[in-house]
């Protein structure tokens, strides 16, 4: 059984791989966190290699087809037109730009993890052992990855919280607050945020004092093994109050 003396969460910066200093940036935040990278974008290679050499976690962030602005899908999407062999082939090469990746997220992908044969096709891929997760970003409310994962025996689970969909101090503390909360509630808890400034001088904040929070970052491999054995325990500690980031 995992054991902790308290609750664990773990962060996911999407959308690594478009906009270089960004990224860089990014991956200059304290501890655990894990970025997970865009297929075939300009610097998928580069900060697959940065991420590795600064000992985080990369994950493949894989763009899937979405009920609207497909436009902004990038390379290496998968779509639910897609052959058998076509949907392979594209999901082969999303893993060899991001060699490294131990887990894969979508990106968007509102239709597509709502298209059954689709998700068939993933988790069928995804089931040979020592093969990545799959975390359900939740793009929507509906969603198939994580119950179809279970039939192929593919390790799954799903996002809790959104850190930025506002992009402000004020929202990014207040959903911080709610992941602790969630963690506190049920033991772990999982967010996502993406490379935007706002997001990165006040994460860097809250992660600097991860201590006065109750709860420990961990790896999103670390997670995984919690969410999947579903043993985790933890021992209740005094709460601790979030204080907003000094300007």
């Amino acid at each position: 059984m995992v054991q902790a003396e308290e609750p664990v969460i773990a962060i996911i910066i999407d959308d690594i791989g478009w906009r270089k200093q960004d990224d860089l940036h990014a991956l200059e935040l304290p501890g655990a966190l894990t970025y997970s990278i865009l297929p075939q974008t300009p610097n998928a290679t580069l900060m697959n290699r940065k991420v590795h050499e600064k000992g985080k976690e990369v994950m493949l962030h894989i763009p899937m087809e979405a009920i609207k602005d497909n436009h902004l899908l990038g390379p290496g999407a998968l779509t639910s037109d897609m052959s058998q062999e076509e949907f392979i082939s594209t999901l082969e090469d999303d893993f060899r730009s991001v060699p490294d990746a131990v887990g894969i997220n979508n990106h968007m992908g509102s239709l597509l993890t709502n298209h059954a044969l689709s998700m068939h096709r993933l988790m069928n891929a995804l089931q040979r052992p020592g093969t990545p997760f799959f975390i359900d970003s939740r793009t929507t409310n509906t969603t198939l990855p994580e119950d179809t994962a279970k039939l192929y025996g593919v390790a799954s689970t799903q996002r809790d919280v959104f850190l930025d969909n506002e992009q402000s101090s004020e929202s990014i503390i207040n959903q911080f607050r709610k992941l602790v909360h969630i963690a506190k509630e049920k033991g772990s808890a999982l967010a996502i945020a993406h490379p935007h400034s706002e997001t990165i001088e006040t994460l860097d904040y809250l992660l600097s004092n991860i201590k006065d929070y109750g709860v420990k970052l961990i790896t999103i491999t670390e997670f995984m093994k919690i969410r999947d054995r579903g043993t985790f325990t933890w021992h209740t500690s005094s709460s601790h109050s979030l204080t907003a980031v000094k300007n």
